[in-house]
């Protein structure tokens, strides 16, 4: 999960300074895979509490930072929607137009 969020986070940095939307738009499918992995590692913590000798404040700090990441992953994504807005609204908005519209003469 680490990794992925390194990943993510390069990706944006990447695509604002580049203005480049495609390293942004990577970071969706990045927030997926995040969170897969956040469902698998719920599975596994759950199998670990139940065994006997378990460490069961080891597991939870495990859990708290495999949730903060995970949180961290929906915190990327929400920066990649604005980073594509940003920059596809501003070529919208700064395109000149062709003609000019003339008032009508009564």
């Amino acid at each position: 999960m680490h990794d992925v969020v390194i990943k993510m986070f390069n990706n944006l940095i990447g695509s604002f300074e580049n203005e480049d939307t495609e390293k942004a738009r990577k970071v969706f499918k990045q927030d997926r895979d995040i969170n897969k992995l956040f469902k698998m590692s719920l599975t596994h913590f759950h199998n670990a509490m139940k065994e006997e000798n378990a460490m069961h404040e080891e597991i939870l700090l495990l859990y708290a930072i495999c949730a903060r990441m995970e949180r961290t992953g929906d915190l990327l994504t929400n920066l990649a929607e604005e980073i594509v807005f940003y920059l596809e609204a501003e070529v919208l908005k700064h395109k000149k137009l062709k003609t000019k519209i003339k008032p009508k003469k009564d």
